[in-house]
This record gives C-alpha cells, sequence and structure tokens, in this order.
C-alpha cells in the first residue's frame, strides 16, 4: 500500500510533464499556422527591445531580413538560401525529447553509493 502511495503521484508528474511537451508543441503549432501563409513563412523572429524585432521572411523561393517596429517594417536585406540550409543541418537539437534523453544519460554515468548523509 506504501509503494502504491509513492508511485502514483511520481505516475502523475511523468503524465503531466508527457501532457506539458505534446501541449506545447500543440501550441507551438498553431502559432506558426497563423504567423504564417501558403508563400509568406516567418521563419525566426528575434525581440530587439519592447517593440522592435528582426525577423527572417521567406516568401515563395527568397529569403529576407526584415525589422519590425511599432508602425514601421522595413526590409534590410536579402539573404542567400544557404543560410537556411547551414542552419538546418548545423543548427543546434532543442528539442525536447533529446534535451531529456541526455539529461538522462548523464545521470546514468554517476556512480551510485551511499550518501555523505549516510556516513
Amino acid at each position: 500500500m506504501i509503494t502504491l502511495e509513492i508511485i502514483f503521484p511520481m505516475l502523475i508528474v511523468v503524465l503531466m510533464i508527457f501532457g506539458a511537451y505534446y501541449a506545447t508543441k500543440w501550441i507551438a503549432k498553431k502559432q506558426n499556422s497563423f504567423s504564417s501563409g501558403k508563400i509568406i513563412k516567418v521563419i525566426e523572429r528575434v525581440m530587439l527591445s519592447k517593440d522592435a524585432f528582426i525577423a527572417i521572411v521567406k516568401v515563395d523561393t527568397k529569403i529576407y531580413l526584415m525589422s519590425i517596429s511599432s508602425g514601421k517594417t522595413e526590409l534590410l536585406t536579402e539573404l542567400p538560401p544557404e543560410i537556411i540550409d547551414n542552419y538546418k543541418t548545423t543548427g543546434p537539437s532543442t528539442d525536447f525529447m533529446s534535451i531529456l534523453k541526455s539529461f538522462m544519460n548523464k545521470h546514468d554515468d554517476v556512480p551510485k553509493g551511499r550518501d555523505k548523509k549516510d556516513e
């Protein structure tokens, strides 16, 4: 009975983590569909200040660097397509599952032993 009292809350926490992962993944997909159309896609947007952004926008096959602020949008330059190709192949992996797996693997390497509190 005691093990059930321990396992049940742990199971709830694990389910909440996976639920949060899939919920944020779904929200990100919905947000991307609102900020992009069939021809125009916002590839990346970075906040520079409270009301100023810099964005990489793909229109059909062309890629542009734009500055966006309250009441003003400017085309800064056209970027070569190689930039996006390089980012896709060499970009850092920020997938939640890969981060979780690497975190779990780091803790598997730690030798099991007594805590200093037990000595």
